[in-house]
């Protein structure tokens, strides 16, 4: 398997902005210094 890094394009924008509120749903409940509402 090879992983490849590289800058995210503009257009990526809305879809990295969903994959970090999943993120952050996931996590809250075994984080409790997560402020709620939006966050970033």
């Amino acid at each position: 398997m090879t992983i490849e890094i590289r800058k995210a394009v503009e257009t990526e924008i809305s879809i990295l902005l969903s994959f970090e509120k999943g993120i952050i749903e996931a996590e809250r409940p075994f984080d409790n210094t997560l402020k709620e509402g939006e966050i970033h």
